[in-house]
């Protein structure tokens, strides 16, 4: 007995050491959150302005066009109770910081990671940003443990062989935003309609209560702060806009007329946006990086400059009455139907 445990023992501990070191190795090697991370930290002194959101503003805010300097925090498939938590999670740490904008993508109060095709992203987020697992996310899995189970083991072997030289961080600068090229082609209309299925796919009316509290507990934190919100949703294509539940949109709009109601937040809205042409486009929903920087230019013109966030003296009241710059939407806590 004592020679089959010796034997099984000198056959774990290779194993083992290898399982640490990649548990090691991974935990500090480079990926989009790890950078992200580091992004802001070296740049907490002086940040005023916070971004978070889905893909839409990963590729659609560019904070270098702010008066001051921002942080884009937004990343694919980062829920509403993603980015709540992760502005509760830095802000604290961000002694300037005035204003978050917080995007609203379409059907964002229906959707959880946890409940989609990118649930195991929840563990990477929770590993390298800190943030909690929403509800549909098994605490007691392996991943919630281990970042290599986190990653997957086709990865974490990838990796291991090939001498940790697999990319796993896009090409963002420093303020976190990524600009991609690219024009999109409105006679492609044909493929929006499986686009649009698959958008929908996860959304679910059970996942709104669980959205709407992690805003809640955001601006719990913010407020006393005199940290401003403002919910702002990017423009679309008009060749997605007339193929999405009207039903949905309207129930978005009833949620942002709660919380605007409640917490004296602004809703801005650039959805149906005339300035904006395909042209503006790489896809029906993403900007190409002409249109992400007009986009962050009317940013700063509309809700940056007129709240005075980047004035040294100035700090920004939670429930002042908020203006808009020329050509602007007028502010509103209604999400636009589809035209």
């Amino acid at each position: 007995m004592r020679q089959f445990v010796l034997k099984l023992v000198l056959f774990l501990a290779p194993l083992l050491g290898v399982w640490m070191f990649l548990e090691w190795k991974l935990a500090h090697y480079p990926n989009t959150l790890m950078q992200k991370r580091a992004f802001l930290e070296r740049q907490a002194p002086t940040l005023r302005v916070f971004v978070v959101g889905t893909s839409v503003e990963y590729g659609g805010v560019s904070p270098s066009q702010f008066d001051c300097p921002g942080i884009n925090m937004a990343n694919p498939f980062q829920t509403i109770f993603l980015n709540a938590e992760i502005v509760r999670r830095f802000a604290p740490i961000l002694p300037q910081l005035r204003l978050v904008l917080f995007g609203i993508s379409y059907g964002a109060f229906e959707a959880q990671l946890g409940d989609s095709p990118a649930s195991e992203a929840a563990y990477l987020y929770r590993h390298f940003l800190g943030t909690p697992l929403d509800s549909g996310i098994n605490f007691w899995d392996p991943r919630t443990f281990s970042v290599v189970a986190a990653y997957g083991q086709d990865l974490a072997l990838g990796q291991l062989f090939s001498g940790f030289g697999l990319p796993v961080t896009d090409n963002f600068d420093s303020s976190g935003w990524l600009s991609a090229e690219g024009v999109f082609d409105p006679g492609r209309e044909a493929e929006i309609v499986p686009l649009v299925d698959r958008l929908q796919a996860p959304l679910k009316l059970e996942h709104i209560a669980e959205n709407v509290h992690a805003v809640e507990n955001m601006f719990a934190l913010l407020q006393p702060r005199h940290v401003e919100t403002v919910f702002i949703t990017a423009p679309a294509t008009i060749q997605i806009r007339r193929h999405l539940d009207t039903v949905r949109l309207e129930r978005t709009e009833a949620l942002i007329n709660d919380l605007a109601a409640r917490y004296h937040t602004t809703y801005m809205n650039y959805f149906t946006d005339p300035r904006f042409t395909t042209e503006d486009f790489r896809d029906p929903m993403h900007f190409n990086r002409n249109g992400a920087l007009k986009f962050s230019r009317i940013l700063n013109e509309d809700i940056i400059r007129p709240r005075g966030i980047c004035a040294a003296d100035r700090v920004a009241s939670p429930d002042e009455p908020s203006t808009s710059g020329p050509g602007a939407p007028e502010a509103s806590p209604a999400v636009p139907t589809p035209s």
